[in-house]
């Protein structure tokens, strides 16, 4: 009886991980919950129930191999993905299982063993789930998840039944209940682990998205103040004609241009900074630059991108990031200075960018450190860059020279 209450949740925590497998080939794609539910506990049932009464492995590897293929089915209706996806999990889960069994059992074909056995076989399938994590990030050029200190759960329950199982003598009933107790924990700090994650994006789309109403309240302010120059300059529009007119009739060219200017001047808003027509990049640039002209002494722009611009999204991420990390490293020098230079020319956006920076800068092996107090929270601006170069298979070139630092990027679009 204890057997098959370990067997069963053993399997239960393994399908868990195997959505993890899954989801690790179609991140991007979020699926109704309902479904999810329906599809793991038919393949929960059935799986559990043919093992427990057969004890076949050709029949375990069909029922297994059926059940992930529905689970990928959720994600994909290609026969050839299907097919790959379930492919690649089931040959891990039957080298974890097979490691397992052969290490430590003297195993015959239709023998029920220990689920002592089956309980290893699931820790070390989260182990090989938390590598490819991994490798797959890093493959991404993705370092801000940082999964393998994970490792140490399952790797270390693993050694405790080994120990256990080797060296009780009442090991029975102890591994039953050290089997039950190492799943849940196992259970528990992984679905704590994905709860923070969770909690990590929502907490930077959050700010994310904090940051963009500022930007936009920014521009509702410019954009109304511009309106109130305008409706005072019509309202008094036939006052200036009037004396233009007088300035006409007595040829007074010098005093025309210079009564023009002036009325240009006033219309002209020192808020607005730039103004190329795109609402979603003019927001962010003005926000930003206007934080620039008040906390450094030099600040140049050059602004060339049409109206219709597509993935202004990314690319107000990138500026973003850029300008907010540059403002902070010049502000802490004493030429205080950052020029900007954004041109949109047939389908590539071209990003150059130098600005004055701390001499103490300090470059380690995964990039340029923060300037920030707070370094535990900051210093993934350049790592979001990088990822949407990336993903537009741009060019990313940063360095520094003599208290300079350059920044380049190149976005095909």
């Amino acid at each position: 009886m204890m057997n098959t209450v370990v067997c069963a949740l053993t399997n239960l925590f393994r399908i868990y991980i195997l959505l993890k497998y899954v989801k690790l080939f179609f991140e991007e794609k979020e699926i109704d919950v309902r479904k999810k539910i329906i599809v793991c506990g038919i393949f929960f049932v059935i799986n559990t129930g043919l093992y427990l009464q057969f004890h076949l492995p050709w029949i375990n590897v069909t029922t297994n191999f059926l059940g992930i293929a529905f689970m990928v089915l959720l994600y994909s209706k290609r026969i050839g993905k299907i097919i790959f996806v379930t492919s690649i999990i089931c040959a891990i889960n039957m080298a974890c299982d097979t490691i397992a069994v052969l290490a430590l059992v003297n195993y015959q074909l239709g023998q029920e063993f220990n689920q002592f056995c089956t309980v290893i076989t699931v820790l070390l399938f989260l182990c090989c789930q938390i590598l490819l994590e991994k490798v797959l990030y890093v493959k991404n050029k993705d370092t801000n998840v940082q999964n393998l200190p994970l490792l140490i759960v399952p790797l270390c329950s693993i050694l405790i039944l080994i120990f256990v199982g080797l060296f009780d003598a009442r090991k029975e009933i102890t591994l039953i209940g050290l089997s039950i107790s190492l799943l849940i924990i196992n259970f528990l700090i992984l679905y704590l682990y994905n709860m923070l994650l969770r909690a990590f994006a929502r907490k930077y789309e959050n700010e994310i998205l904090q940051q963009r109403m500022q930007e936009y309240q920014n521009q509702l302010s410019i954009i109304a103040e511009s309106d109130e120059r305008v409706a005072s300059l019509r309202h008094d529009l036939k006052h200036h004609l009037c004396e233009l007119s007088v300035m006409a009739e007595k040829n007074l060219a010098s005093d025309m241009k210079e009564y023009l200017h002036g009325m240009m001047d006033f219309l002209q808003n020192p808020e607005e900074i730039m103004a190329t027509g795109n609402r979603e990049v003019d927001s962010l640039l003005n926000f930003w630059l206007g934080k620039a002209k008040r906390s450094l002494r030099q600040v140049k722009a050059e602004v060339i991108i049409p109206e219709a611009l597509s993935d202004t999204f990314d690319i107000n991420t990138v500026l973003g990031n850029l300008l907010e990390n540059a403002i902070e490293a010049a502000s802490q020098t004493e030429e205080q200075s950052l020029e900007i230079s954004v041109r949109y020319d047939r389908g590539f956006l071209q990003i150059n960018m130098k600005n004055s920076c701390p001499d103490n800068l300090q470059k380690p092996d995964n990039g340029y450190a923060t300037t920030k107090e707070d370094k535990r929270n900051h210093g993934l601006g350049l790592k979001n860059v990088k990822r949407i170069v990336d993903k537009y298979h741009g060019e990313l070139e940063i360095r520094e020279q003599d208290g300079i630092f350059f920044t380049n990027v190149v976005l095909y679009l």
